[in-house]
């Protein structure tokens, strides 16, 4: 949904010259030609692709912009929500909309042992929703139980942040 710049045509230009293509005659950009080493074939990141990964690389990427909006936008319902069942149907509302988009988008991930990147598939991906609809809430975990929004949790379990990495 970016404007795009119009090229101005006069009466001698040849729109299909070969020498000097046109916007007209091109297909629209869906990346910007950013590919990845993934067995068996590259993957070239479309800007509906969610790259996971922490940083100014993976932030200012569309698809990375994309999926914070989505994110922005569901934030408030997901702090409201009285369950785990709630939450996750939020997740799952956004996931789909980065599957359902065209192109299709996927989250992609490195893998640090073998160095090339894969698509996570649909439950990681709403995991992966889950944890940053939970770190822009506020809410944190404490030893896997999910802590609620109020702040009520038990006075004898410490207050503890789950690594990412995890």
């Amino acid at each position: 949904t970016r404007p795009e710049k119009k090229r101005v045509v006069s009466v001698g230009d040849n729109i299909n010259s070969s020498s000097s293509p046109s916007q007209e005659t091109m297909a629209p950009r869906v990346s910007d030609g950013i590919v990845l080493k993934a067995s068996p074939h590259d993957i070239t990141v479309s800007y509906n692709d969610v790259v996971c990964g922490k940083g100014k690389t993976t932030s200012t990427l569309v698809g990375n912009q994309r999926h914070k909006v989505w994110i922005d936008l569901h934030k408030g319902a997901f702090a409201k929500a009285f369950d785990e069942y709630h939450r996750r149907k939020i997740a799952f509302s956004i996931v789909d909309a980065v599957a359902t988009s065209v192109p299709q988008g996927r989250f992609i991930s490195l893998d640090v042992h073998s160095g090339l990147w894969y698509d996570v598939g649909y439950a990681r991906a709403v995991g992966i929703t889950l944890e940053t609809l939970m770190d822009e809430t506020g809410m944190i975990r404490n030893h896997g139980m999910v802590a609620h929004p109020c702040g009520a949790r038990p006075t004898n379990v410490p207050r503890t942040l789950i690594s990412r990495a995890a």
